[in-house]
Protein backbone atom coordinates (compact mmCIF):
# COMPACT_ATOMS: atom_id res chain seq x y z
CA UNK A 1 0.00 0.00 0.00
CA UNK A 2 1.13 3.05 -0.47
CA UNK A 3 1.48 6.60 1.55
CA UNK A 4 -0.91 7.97 -0.89
CA UNK A 5 -3.35 5.63 -0.64
CA UNK A 6 -2.98 4.54 3.38
CA UNK A 7 -3.47 8.56 3.73
CA UNK A 8 -6.98 8.56 1.44
CA UNK A 9 -8.15 6.08 3.52
CA UNK A 10 -7.50 7.58 6.78
CA UNK A 11 -8.98 11.04 5.11
CA UNK A 12 -11.97 8.69 4.72
CA UNK A 13 -11.86 7.72 8.25
CA UNK A 14 -11.63 10.93 9.79
CA UNK A 15 -14.36 12.31 7.51
CA UNK A 16 -16.99 9.63 8.61
CA UNK A 17 -15.76 10.31 12.13
CA UNK A 18 -16.84 14.17 11.77
CA UNK A 19 -19.71 13.46 10.08
CA UNK A 20 -21.22 10.77 12.92
CA UNK A 21 -19.91 13.48 15.71
CA UNK A 22 -21.12 16.16 13.72
CA UNK A 23 -24.98 14.10 13.67
CA UNK A 24 -25.07 13.18 16.98
CA UNK A 25 -24.40 17.04 18.14
CA UNK A 26 -20.80 16.79 19.01
CA UNK A 27 -19.88 19.89 17.75
CA UNK A 28 -16.87 20.01 19.76
CA UNK A 29 -15.70 16.70 19.48
CA UNK A 30 -16.07 17.07 15.79
CA UNK A 31 -13.44 19.52 15.33
CA UNK A 32 -10.65 17.74 15.90
CA UNK A 33 -11.77 15.05 13.01
CA UNK A 34 -12.32 17.79 10.60
CA UNK A 35 -8.70 18.88 10.95
CA UNK A 36 -7.26 15.58 11.17
CA UNK A 37 -8.90 15.15 7.63
CA UNK A 38 -8.02 18.22 6.08
CA UNK A 39 -4.29 17.26 7.14
CA UNK A 40 -4.68 13.71 5.70
CA UNK A 41 -6.59 15.01 2.81
CA UNK A 42 -3.60 17.17 2.07
CA UNK A 43 -1.03 14.80 2.07
CA UNK A 44 -3.50 12.38 0.12
CA UNK A 45 -4.02 14.92 -2.48
CA UNK A 46 -0.71 16.42 -3.28
CA UNK A 47 0.25 18.20 -0.17
CA UNK A 48 -1.61 21.71 -0.57
CA UNK A 49 -2.35 22.19 3.02
CA UNK A 50 1.07 20.96 4.13
CA UNK A 51 3.17 23.30 2.04
CA UNK A 52 0.87 26.70 2.95
CA UNK A 53 1.89 25.76 6.49
CA UNK A 54 5.10 24.98 5.75
CA UNK A 55 5.05 29.11 4.43
CA UNK A 56 3.19 30.12 7.15
CA UNK A 57 5.51 28.81 9.47
CA UNK A 58 8.65 30.49 7.78
CA UNK A 59 7.12 33.72 7.70
CA UNK A 60 6.06 33.74 11.23
CA UNK A 61 9.71 32.56 12.32
CA UNK A 62 11.07 35.47 9.97
CA UNK A 63 8.62 37.87 11.58
CA UNK A 64 9.16 36.72 15.37
CA UNK A 65 13.52 36.86 14.41
CA UNK A 66 12.70 40.53 13.66
CA UNK A 67 10.77 41.48 17.06
CA UNK A 68 8.60 44.56 17.49
CA UNK A 69 9.67 47.72 15.16
CA UNK A 70 10.08 50.96 17.08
Amino acid sequence: MTWRRFHLILFVVMVAIFLLRLATGNLIGAIIPLILAAFFGSVAFDYPVLSKLRRLWWVARRVLRRGPRS
